[in-house]
């Protein structure tokens, strides 16, 4: 079977579930650049409301156009069993932060580095377990939920270069979740019943109930500080705000159903998780707006919510849904004839063909995002790297050229003669681009026998 027959028949046997943790591999090319830094993800502690064990972290592209939000193709980051939860953006927008279990009763931070896949522990910290970080504004430290080896359960600060972590407020416990307005406050949940809102200062020993009864969302919003909350107690729930200046407290939008997961894009937008889909709200409305429905990725149960600051990327944890087995066919013809699905086809066309993709031109984002797709394509369909250094790409030096005389001030990709003559280059011209490779090996799960 010929090389390019090979590759298209890998193409059309692949299913969405085939996603994988391939979207944060390669962002050392276009995407990594624009990436920024964080916007605090959703808190909390499992202590307080675990998830599912199949609750797993997503990446997600987002696209604004105006007042329009838009969602791509999610891909799990975590694909492991046990817990994963709480993801949050480094400040530096290489790195997400995460919380995760690896079966031993002991709970750690990891940091899912976006160029290489690797997923490390910050720091192990047995006997005592982590949960919720929050990058630190100086990016040298985490802030987190620590529960000690006593089940205390307090606000700590854990340095990144090792140095000895420090509890922030000994007397108040136990915090469930929390959020920083300014360089001098904190906005915790405090465990109880009701649990409260309290807020909290440097130096001072104990905290201020300011509301009760809310729920686990707990941000500052963008731009401000001010600080949003879920009021629980009545139906529906409602997002509130908080001046922690004058302790006014405003109603902002009643969520829908029993939701409570919420993030901020901007000072004024608001996203919210509910069952397989994710809405919208924009200050001045009072409708959500659905911004895309995960049903056809078999998720659901969405839940914390983290976006990046200039709004390209979320992070999500959800739960994958069980899909329906399908019925093997033994015949002798279909041993020999490749089965070709429509539905998977079109799917895959209008994945590829989708305005997240941005017309997969050479050195853009959507042409990483294409990549990274076809990538995880290729794994889950057994494809062995062909590429450089073990990996499916083989890379392409090109540089950053003037366009045609009839498009003064345009420029295009132009080939460089070697990886010498590319390193050569000042770096704003350096460009690259990359062919995805497999090799359908004989031991493949594809192997026609």
């Amino acid at each position: 079977m010929s090389s390019p027959l090979r590759f298209l028949l890998m193409i059309i046997r692949m299913r969405l579930r085939s996603l994988s943790s391939l979207v944060m591999r390669a962002l050392t090319t276009g995407s990594l650049a624009v990436l920024p830094s964080l916007l605090s993800a959703q808190r909390g502690v499992p202590r307080t409301s675990p998830p599912a064990p199949e609750s797993e972290v997503y990446l997600v592209p987002l696209t604004v156009r105006g007042d329009t939000v838009t969602a791509g193709v999610p891909a799990n980051l975590t694909r492991r069993p046990g817990y994963d939860n709480q993801p949050a953006f480094a400040r530096d927008g290489r790195s997400l932060f995460y919380t995760s279990n690896r079966g031993d009763g002991h709970t750690d931070i990891y940091r899912y580095d976006l160029s290489t896949g690797l997923s490390l522990p910050v720091r192990r910290t047995n006997p005592e377990s982590e949960y919720s970080a929050f990058p630190a504004t100086d990016g040298r430290a985490i802030t987190v939920i620590r529960v000690e080896a006593d089940s205390t359960q307090r606000l700590w600060q854990l340095p990144l270069d090792g140095a000895e972590p420090r509890v922030l407020f000994p007397d108040i416990k136990p915090v469930g979740y929390f959020a920083q307005p300014n360089d001098s406050t904190w906005a915790l949940f405090v465990l109880g019943t009701p649990a409260t809102l309290q807020l909290a200062y440097h130096g001072r020993g104990t905290g201020t109930v300011i509301a009760r009864d809310i729920g686990r969302s707990l941000y500052r919003i963008p731009g401000t500080n001010r600080v949003s909350f879920v009021q629980k107690g009545a139906q529906p729930w409602r997002v509130m705000q908080l001046d922690p200046d004058t302790r006014r407290v405003d109603t902002l939008v009643a969520l829908p159903g029993r939701s409570e997961d919420v993030v901020w894009m901007d000072s004024t937008t608001l996203l919210v998780g509910s069952g397989s889909t994710l809405h919208v709200w924009k200050r001045g409305t009072t409708a959500w707006q659905r911004v895309a429905d995960f049903g056809f990725a078999h998720l659901t149960n969405i839940t914390r919510l983290a976006v990046s600051p200039n709004r390209q990327w979320l992070a999500m944890v959800a739960d994958a849904t069980p899909r329906p087995s399908v019925p093997v066919n033994t015949s002798a013809a279909a041993r020999h004839v490749d089965r070709i699905d429509p539905t998977s086809v079109q799917r895959h066309i209008d994945i590829l063909a989708a305005d997240s993709m941005d017309g997969r031109m050479t050195g853009s984002r959507g042409m990483e995002r294409a990549a990274r797709y076809l990538e995880a394509q290729y794994r889950a369909a057994g494809l062995e790297p062909a590429g450089d250094s073990g990996t499916y790409r083989q890379h392409i030096p090109l540089r950053l050229a003037q366009g045609p005389a009839s498009a003064p001030g345009r420029t295009r990709p132009a080939p460089v003669a070697s990886w010498a003559a590319w390193d050569s280059l000042p770096a704003e011209q350096r460009l690259r681009t990359q062919h995805i490779e497999g090799v359908l090996s004989r031991r493949g799960p594809c192997t026609e026998q």
